[in-house]
């Protein structure tokens, strides 16, 4: 299914699933906290909490309230440079959804006083995140790797950030990102292109003046190479490491997520089996392959007694190096290949993955989500693609790291890289 671009540049994807009585329809729009600065950060996840707190029509309560009466499901997310507005339920109920969303697009209220409430309730929410060990060891990380470039910027924004915000603010942003061009609907599930055009047409303005976003572009990003830590005090030490990798739209981006899948992914994983079989020195190691549309990074994860960590730490720059000199065997590859594709299959099932992978492609590439050509591009990866990102990825002289847990005195850093 191609994309739908209406005379306005709003945009449209749509996946009918004829086996199937659900129906999820997301409004994607290009703006995360990538596309925010210091003073604003954390502008793009408030204005995705405020939505719900009432529009020209509804309150916050009668908003979930009469979604919850249907047995509607809604929510939202923000991420580095999206944000996600979506509904879930059964196919009957497809027109309720678009006009609940259009609602929400079009006529949020942002009153003072809702905003002032809710910038208690996004402080909770920054709190829970310092809490959570794992989360906080994993955010120091993307700012340890990321330096000054702006995707070090953490989603939630800062306590200082949040306080700071204005009516004006919110304004200010929505007014360059909240715009036609900037915005794409995608639908999977129970309906026809038909309907589905039928019923943007119906409640979303695409006649509305056409309004370019401020164009965003950054250069890519360099490797900090820091060593960033919080001290808790935890029974556990948790620890991640960071290396540059490839974007979205670079050819080697399947290369990379099935590496990490080798390398992490699973039970049968080599850090897995070397750090946690044979060591015993983990009960929780993992790898994963953050991709953005020009560039990403991969990481590992790690919580251990503070005893072990540098012992963990020298076995998995062992486990790398010999990953980097000797590569991966074609029983690895043909395995990592196979759980991906499963995987992918699997969740295809889903609308409601459907939907969002059609709003990710979208939103951030202007291109159709196809499930074909998301398994042929796997199963297109070669040897040679394996040893390129490997060479690439996984050059310790380039990483990061990031430390919670108990008090320490040690650069781990310096050790990892220098191995002694």
């Amino acid at each position: 299914m191609d994309i739908i671009t209406f005379t306005n540049g709003l945009r449209l994807w749509v996946k009918q699933m004829k086996h199937t009585r659900s129906i999820s329809t997301g409004v994607f729009v290009g703006a995360g906290c990538m596309y925010e600065n210091k003073e604003n950060n954390g502008i793009a996840h408030f204005i995705e909490h405020m939505v719900f707190k009432g529009t020209t029509t509804r309150s916050a309560y009668q908003i979930v309230e009469e979604m919850e009466r249907y047995g509607i499901q809604i929510n939202a997310f923000t991420s580095k440079n999206h944000t996600a507005y979506y509904t879930v339920a059964i196919d009957e109920y497809a027109e309720k959804c678009m006009e609940m969303l259009s609602d929400l697009y079009y006529n949020a209220t942002f009153t003072e006083e809702n905003m002032a409430r809710e910038k208690g309730v996004v402080l909770e929410e920054i709190s829970m995140g310092e809490d959570d060990s794992e989360d906080k060891c994993m955010e120091l990380l993307s700012q340890a790797h990321f330096g000054d470039d702006i995707l070090a910027l953490p989603i939630l924004g800062t306590p200082e950030t949040v306080n700071s915000f204005t009516r004006q603010t919110i304004d200010d942003f929505m007014r360059n990102y909240y715009t036609p061009q900037n915005t794409m609907i995608s639908i999977a599930g129970n309906i026809t292109k038909e309907k589905a055009v039928e019923l943007v047409k119906k409640y979303f303005n695409i006649n509305s003046i056409h309004r370019d976003p401020i164009v965003f572009k950054k250069d890519r990003a360099v490797p900090s190479k820091q060593f960033f830590k919080k001290e808790k005090d935890i029974e556990q030490a948790n620890v991640g490491i960071c290396f540059p990798s490839f974007g979205l739209t670079e050819k080697l981006s399947p290369a990379s997520s099935i590496i990490m899948n080798m390398l992490g992914g699973g039970m049968s994983s080599r850090l897995f089996q070397r750090i946690r079989e044979e060591l015993g020195l983990v009960y929780n190691i993992y790898s994963l392959d953050m991709q953005y549309v020009e560039e990403g990074f991969v990481n590992i994860f790690f919580a251990t007694n503070p005893s072990s960590v540098k012992q963990a730490l020298k076995a998995i720059r062992e486990v790398i190096l010999k990953v980097r000199e000797e590569g991966f065997s074609e029983e690895e590859i043909k395995k990592s290949k196979a759980q991906f594709k499963s995987a992918i299959i699997i969740a295809a099932e889903s609308s409601a993955h459907l939907m969002k992978a059609g709003g990710k492609y979208g939103i951030l590439m202007n291109k159709a989500y196809n499930l074909d050509n998301r398994l042929n591009d796997i199963e297109a990866v070669t040897a040679d693609d394996i040893k390129k990102a490997l060479d690439f990825i996984m050059n310790i002289s380039l990483s990061s790291l990031s430390y919670v847990g108990k008090p320490i005195e040690e650069d781990l850093l310096e050790y990892f890289v220098k191995g002694e």
